[in-house]
C-alpha cells in the first residue's frame, strides 16, 4: 500500500511540472494493472513542439473550425491541398467530432458575413437560425458527391 501512494504522490508532483507527462507515464507503468496507454499508438508528446511521438513515427494534430458558408470550390481547394501538398505514402486521419452546441462558432463564422443596413439585426437572426437549423436536422443542399 505504501508503494501505491508513493506512485500516487509522484503522478500528482508530476502532473504539477510543466511537462510532466513523460515521468507520469513511467509512474503509470511501475503500477501492476492493465493500461490504456499500452493499446494507443503514441509513447509521449512533446509539448513544445507539438508533436506525438509514437512507436516508430512522429505524428501531430491540427483542429479546424467548420468553414461556414462552403461551397464547391472550397471543396476542391481543400482536396488539392491534400493532393498536392502531402507526400505520397503519408499516412492522414480526419476524425470527424459532431456537436449540437455550436452557438461560439456561428457566431464567428458568420461575424465576416455580417448583414449591413437598416434591416441588418432582422437578417443577421434569420441567418444565425439557418445555421442552427442545419446543425440540429441538416443542410438542404444535396452532398457533394464523386
Amino acid at each position: 500500500m505504501k508503494k501505491f501512494l508513493n506512485v500516487l504522490e509522484n503522478l500528482q508532483n508530476a502532473f504539477r511540472m510543466p511537462d510532466g507527462a513523460s515521468e507520469m507515464t513511467r509512474n503509470l507503468a511501475s503500477l501492476d494493472f492493465p493500461q490504456l496507454t499500452s493499446v494507443l499508438p503514441y509513447r509521449d508528446y512533446d509539448r513544445d513542439s507539438g508533436l506525438f511521438v509514437n512507436r516508430s513515427t512522429v505524428g501531430f494534430l491540427l483542429r479546424a473550425e467548420p468553414l461556414i458558408g462552403a461551397n464547391e470550390q472550397i471543396v476542391y481547394v481543400l482536396e488539392d491541398l491534400i493532393k498536392s501538398k502531402l507526400p505520397r505514402k503519408t499516412p492522414i486521419s480526419f476524425h470527424l467530432v459532431s456537436s449540437k452546441l455550436i452557438g461560439d462558432q456561428l457566431d464567428r463564422g458568420l461575424s465576416e458575413f455580417r448583414w449591413q443596413g437598416k434591416h441588418a439585426d432582422k437578417f443577421n437572426r434569420i441567418t444565425r437560425a439557418y445555421y442552427q437549423r442545419a446543425a440540429q436536422q441538416q443542410f438542404n443542399s444535396q452532398p457533394v458527391c464523386r
